[in-house]
Formats: C-alpha cells, structure tokens, sequence
C-alpha cells in the first residue's frame, strides 16, 4: 500500500509504504504522483519504509533506479527504514542510482524526525 501527500508550499513529497512493495507498488506510486495536481519537479521527498516488506533483488532495483529519478526529478530524499533487511535494499538503491544517475542527495534514517530536519536543511 502506498500513500502520499504534496505539501507544494513547503516543496515536499511524503509517501508512506506499507506491508508488501513490488516493483508495481513503486510504479504504481511514482505514476500517482505525477498525476497529481500539486506535483512539480525538484520536490524534496521523504519516504516512509518502517512497515514496509520489499520483495524485489537486484535486477528489479536496477530497472526502478532510472525511472524512479528521471521520471520523478526529485531533489533531495530521505527513506525511513526500521529492518536491517530494508535499510540494505536502500543502501543497494543509492548505490545503483550513484552509478546510473548524477542524482546523490539522498540519506538513510530509523528516525523519521531526523529525515525531515535533514531535508529541511
């Protein structure tokens, strides 16, 4: 399950995942976003891991890592994460978007206060 606000005035994406995430789920999401009317490019995104399952490997990852930065021209995002297991796959996304894209302002928290002062910053 994805969901997501808009916060345009503040220039932020807040998406939360929860429960199983596919390379669909994250599809599906960035398509919703961009539909959206108070979408814009350059957005700071913060997004919300702690109850989310990732079942998806490298080769998948590595397909999503284009689409998902082209597409969406974010600016800055923070991922929230609670497992060890998600934090590697995010690790793996950011490593994947290093080599494939120029995009790196992107970091890792377990405190979802602490991501927003960093993307604030």
């Amino acid at each position: 399950m994805h969901t997501f606000t808009i916060d345009r005035a503040a220039g932020l994406i807040d998406e939360v995942f929860q429960g199983e995430v596919e390379p669909s789920t994250v599809k599906e999401a960035d398509e919703a976003i961009l539909a959206h009317p108070d979408y814009t490019r350059g957005l700071r995104v913060l997004t919300d891991l702690r109850e989310a399952r990732i079942l998806f490997g490298y080769k998948e990852m590595s397909s999503l890592v284009r689409y998902e930065l082209v597409e969406l021209h974010i600016a800055r995002q923070a991922f929230v994460v609670e497992s060890d297991e998600v934090y590697g796959m995010i690790r793996m996304f950011l490593t994947l978007a290093d080599d494939q894209t120029d995009f790196q302002d992107a970091r890792i928290f377990r405190n979802r206060e602490e991501a927003l002062e960093w993307l604030n910053s």
